[in-house]
């Protein structure tokens, strides 16, 4: 039953708001009716207010009467948004820029708190972010499964900077997140929180799996899959889900001897 269910998040997900509020699930701590997304998601619900983010705008839907949806507010954010996450009260929206942090007000409009820029250069990484408690995480990729291109390119000239990092900010301060740590890593993807542990895809390479327990701005890595494409992942009641290429994997986390490790439970040809 687990694993129908976290097959069901996953369809769900990607066809974005569809199931939220039958299952009732959420992504963080803050409760409510809240989709269980993938890091790439550009569009997310949070009890009556549909969010849905285009490459330059983010736009809020009232989704109280689903057979009327009324366009409640739609701002400018700048080019390049990619991606979409909500905790607790938050929107962490990634462009291949920058991070942005948006407070949803009593009227469950989101306002810009701050944005943090990942280079002094122009360069056109690609970005999903999660977050748990007070820290937020990016990955930073050279490429991209979305479509856009320029990822790992510095605009306006020929060089082309191959940027793989795992990022972790202090997002105590929602108006002045600090940048705690960088980790390099070949070619990050999407990523999820469970507990004290981070999953990161990296593309070919599989999946890569942090202790953030011990210091969260300072992901330790404890396993890295054997090598197939992972390009998002979602966990949820204990099962890692994991999309790549043409095939959707399904995991349960294995721990003996004081090592981790993925154990398949499935595999399903998209």
């Amino acid at each position: 039953m687990k694993n129908v269910t976290s097959l069901v998040l996953f369809v769900c997900a990607l066809f974005l708001y569809g199931c939220s509020e039958s299952l009732g699930v959420g992504n963080d701590q803050s409760g409510g009716n809240i989709a269980k997304n993938g890091s790439y998601t550009k569009m997310l619900v949070v009890k009556n207010r549909l969010y849905g983010v285009s490459l330059s705008d983010i736009s809020t839907l009232d989704i109280s009467d689903k057979n009327n949806p009324k366009l409640l507010d739609k701002k400018r954010l700048g080019f390049g948004v990619e991606s979409i996450f909500h905790h607790q009260g938050l929107l962490l929206i990634g462009s291949n820029q920058q991070m942005y942090i948006m407070k949803i007000d009593a009227n469950g409009v989101p306002n810009l708190e701050s944005q943090s820029r990942y280079f002094d250069v122009e360069v056109g990484s690609c970005d999903p972010i999660v977050a748990q408690s007070t820290t937020a995480y990016v990955t930073l990729s050279p490429n991209t499964i979305t479509g856009f291109g320029n990822c790992g390119i510095q605009r306006n000239t020929a060089q082309t900077l191959l940027i793989g990092q795992l990022r972790s900010y202090d997002i105590t301060d929602v108006k002045n997140p600090i940048l705690k740590s960088t980790i390099d890593v070949s070619n990050p993807k999407g990523l999820a929180i469970d507990g004290e542990y981070l999953y990161v895809c990296n593309s070919e390479k599989g999946v890569n799996i942090y202790d953030i327990g011990k210091n969260k701005f300072a992901p330790e890595l404890l396993y890295s899959s054997d090598p197939f494409e992972a390009y998002d992942v979602i966990v949820n009641n204990g099962i890692i889900t994991v999309v790549g290429g043409k095939n959707l994997h399904q995991y349960n986390l294995e721990k003996q001897s004081g090592k981790i490790s993925l154990k398949k439970l499935s595999t399903i040809e998209l």
